[in-house]
């Protein structure tokens, strides 16, 4: 059992992460208990809860909205006066989160710092110390500027078009499959319903779209389907000789990526920061401890270390508690 102490703050890796100082805190906790203060930063399905025994979280609007639709589920959002919620520009609603509480803690999320597709950047805030995601805290995760990839997307499908093949795309479908539609505006684009059911929820919506169909007769189109179906013989005309097929994620900063899954083309359109703007992102609050966590969590430590010479350990689920850490 965690003890309470004025000079201590205990964090670990259990039901999400979990802060214990006078009240128990949860960000994207597995489970919505009855006891503690809970938050949910964005509705992506490895961020939500899978048991829900209380009914409320401290989350914007929209990301209650969302999970109430991929839950099935009823999750009303609250607020907390020790919690600040700030824009995280990640996806549509999602979040940072800042306790303020004798100290200031911030927690990322996934964040993005740069503006697009009508999301703004994640703007760094003085904390004394982060909790910070580490998707891609690895150097070797260095994204192009979001307008050259955007660039790339538009030209070879196009291309492909012209030519006479439709084109699938893999993509999440909260989120970066709206980025998608966003992006190929120009074109008639058909999507999934799962996408469809989302894309929906999210205000201001301004392209348009049609859904996908049995039967829709064959023409050179656009098709975006989530990500799961990537390799499922239910996908329309799934690696046929008259389709290209395509996956937007920053794992495709890596050139063997597309091979390595069995498609066309791979584009590092991502909704995270690379390495350099985690980084920078960093340096900019000014902590005076990071603690990293999810991805390249030890590699983003070392770095943190090595060139902004700030005290960084990786959070590993079941650890130890961290104590007296500021």
């Amino acid at each position: 059992m965690l003890e309470e102490q004025v000079n201590q703050i205990n964090i670990r890796v259990r039901n999400g992460i979990e802060i214990f100082l006078e009240a128990q805190y949860y960000f994207d906790p597995t489970e919505l208990r009855t006891a503690g203060i809970h938050c949910i930063s964005h509705a992506h399905f490895d961020h939500l809860p899978r048991k829900i025994r209380s009914a409320t979280a401290i989350c914007t609007d929209l990301t209650a909205s969302i999970a109430n639709v991929r839950l099935g589920k009823r999750i009303r959002p609250i607020t907390c006066s020790q919690i600040r919620i700030l824009n995280s520009g990640h996806v549509p609603g999602a979040s940072m989160f800042l306790l303020e509480n004798k100290r200031r803690i911030l927690y990322t999320g996934d964040f993005s710092t740069r503006a697009r597709f009508g999301l703004d950047a994640a703007i760094p805030i003085q904390t004394d110390a982060m909790i910070v995601e580490a998707t891609y805290g690895d150097p070797r995760f260095i994204f192009p500027k979001t307008e050259e990839i955007v660039s790339e997307i538009k030209d070879w499908t196009e291309d492909s078009i012209k030519r006479g093949f439709s084109v699938t795309f893999f993509a999440q479908p909260f989120g970066k499959a709206q980025e998608l539609m966003s992006i190929l505006s120009d074109h008639q684009i058909f999507v999934h319903k799962s996408i469809d059911n989302l894309t929906r929820l999210i205000p201001n919506i301004s392209f348009h779209y049609s859904m996908l169909s049995e039967n829709l007769p064959f023409e050179p189109s656009i098709q975006i389907y989530p990500i799961r179906y990537l390799g499922s013989p239910h996908v329309r005309n799934w690696k046929d000789d008259r389709s290209k097929t395509a996956v937007v994620t920053g794992m495709a900063v890596d050139e063997v990526f597309g091979k390595i899954i069995n498609v066309d083309r791979a584009f590092p359109l991502s909704d995270h920061a690379d390495f350099e703007e985690l980084i920078n992102f960093i340096d900019r609050c000014n902590p005076s401890l990071v603690l990293t966590y999810h991805g390249r969590s030890r590699i983003l430590s070392k770095a943190i270390k090595k060139i902004l010479d700030i005290d960084s350990r990786p959070l590993i689920k079941n650890q130890t508690t961290l104590q007296d850490f500021l």
